[in-house]
């Protein structure tokens, strides 16, 4: 199959099977450019809890990525959402950068940014502009990485001030199959708002990462809502599988 053929085929998949993640709980970036890297993702997440407003909360969507150079990696991103007791719809399509600064491992960190164009499919939400921070440190075993953001709703039926995120993963890498850790996803409300602890919503928990086969990878986390305004648990579940050029 070429490699016109093979992003093509991607680039179908990705339209069709649609189906962007709560903002509290997401995908952790890493700054880390893959040059030459084409990859199709999954992501969903669903949320468990006893009160029925916040229980059964999900979030799907997929994604197809290509690593430009050394330094950028843009993708194109399709999702649904689903709310207790309604079906699930279209909920936007999104189209992401993600920039590597420095050349990996040159300094004691590594820094990105990821910058996201949000355009809602539903006509009376609004579209969004989203910009995170992305820093990674791998010390031994160990990889670190943050991701510190704001998702600024633009355009009709926009809010006045940006909503702030963070998100936190630890992982030991044991070996290429099986690398456990831990996550932490907080979504801290607008600024306008400076809700407190409990109005926001925070969650921690176990993860794992590593791969199922050799071109595809999985990341695995299970979360415990630890805010009033959080679901008692939550879980996340990504696939990805990469073609290389």
């Amino acid at each position: 199959m070429s490699r016109y053929t093979a992003l093509s085929a991607a680039t179908f998949a990705a339209l069709i099977f649609t189906v962007r993640p709560a903002l509290a709980i997401d995908e952790i970036y890493s700054p880390i450019a893959e040059p030459g890297e084409i990859s199709l993702e999954y992501n969903g997440n669903n949320t468990f809890d006893h009160h029925h407003d916040k229980n059964n909360i999900a979030e799907q969507q997929t994604e197809i990525e290509w690593g430009v150079n050394n330094y950028w990696v843009t993708s194109i991103t399709g999702s649904y959402e689903k709310n207790p007791d309604e079906s699930w719809k279209t909920d936007a399509v999104e189209w992401e950068n993600r920039f590597q600064f420095l050349p990996q491992g040159q300094y004691w960190l590594d820094v990105g940014m990821l910058a996201t164009y949000v355009h809602a499919v539903q006509k009376d939400d609004p579209d969004a502009l989203e910009l995170k921070l992305l820093l990674q440190k791998d010390a031994g075993r160990f990889t670190h990485m943050l991701n510190a953001g704001i998702e600024q709703e633009i355009g009709r039926h926009s809010g006045p001030a940006p909503d702030r995120n963070f998100a936190w993963s630890t992982r030991y890498r044991w070996n290429e199959y099986v690398q456990p850790g831990f996550e932490i996803q907080s979504d801290f409300g607008t600024v306008s708002t400076n809700d407190r602890f409990q109005n926001q919503e925070h969650y921690i928990g176990p993860a794992v990462y590593g791969h199922l086969l050799p071109n595809l990878k999985y990341e695995a986390a299970y979360y415990v809502g630890i805010s009033d305004a959080a679901s008692n648990s939550a879980a996340r579940l990504k696939l990805e599988y990469e073609i290389h050029f």
